[in-house]
């Protein structure tokens, strides 16, 4: 796994765990609208970078 990848699937996870965290708080009104920006990103953060490593892995062969 190259180190762009697995920058991106960090990110992705802890983006993602944001947005459920906000979610679960919702006395938080005021971010309620981050939610699904926050938890689909970091989902598809996460598919890109699985993408990356697995192009970065048939390149190395």
């Amino acid at each position: 796994m190259n180190k762009t990848a697995k920058t991106l699937a960090v990110s992705g996870f802890i983006s993602f765990l944001i947005g459920i965290g906000l979610f679960l708080l919702d006395f938080l009104s005021a971010f309620h609208f981050f939610v699904p920006f926050l938890t689909v990103g970091g989902i598809c953060m996460v598919i890109i970078s699985v993408f990356l490593s697995s192009n970065s892995h048939h390149k190395s062969r």
